[in-house]
């Protein structure tokens, strides 16, 4: 099962074009590893900052092995946690995840993984429905708008698809 989880987050990353920086390291070993480090090393320096995206993407990144990383739940977990503004409910999402299989320093806890699946679920929901109002204004939109408009709702699917994907591998039902 553990290996199921780790295929679907290597798809699921490959497909959300997180770990590019990363996959150099296929073509040139030495070239493409020095690459990673530097990528890994300078989103470490943005979420120190606070950088939501930097710290969400280093959260995806320890929670699957790279050429430059191995795995490191209890990592991801740090920088997942700290997640806020638009990114947060993804990051709860993943952070239901590690409650599922556990890590170094947190326990397995299918009922907290419940518990974080469905907070998650109830905020999508009401993200939906705000999404499904602004909808129905687009044609008077601006162009900024628009592009937002267009970002919240990929953002939302993306978390859609993840969190029932999720909920389905562990049992977990939600409305």
């Amino acid at each position: 099962m553990k290996y199921r989880n780790r295929l679907f987050l290597s798809l699921l990353l490959c497909t959300l074009g997180v770990i590019p920086y990363l996959a150099v390291a296929e073509q040139d070993e030495s070239s493409g590893r020095a690459k990673g480090l530097a990528a890994l090393s300078s989103l470490e320096v943005l979420a120190q900052k606070g950088d939501n995206e930097a710290l969400y993407t280093l959260g995806w990144i320890y929670l699957q092995p790279t050429k430059v990383s191995e795995p490191d739940l209890d990592k991801a977990f740090k920088y997942l946690v700290q997640v806020e503004g638009e990114l947060e409910n993804s990051s709860r999402i993943l952070i239901g995840y590690i409650y599922s299989i556990g890590t170094n320093n947190i326990e397995s806890d299918i009922s907290k993984t419940e518990i974080t699946f469905r907070e998650a679920s109830s905020i999508l929901k009401a993200e939906f429905r705000e999404i499904t109002e602004l909808g129905k204004k687009m044609r008077s939109l601006s162009e900024g708008e628009l592009k937002s408009y267009m970002q919240r709702s990929m953002q939302a699917q993306k978390d859609h698809n993840i969190l029932y994907a999720y909920a389905k591998e562990f049992g977990i039902k939600i409305d």
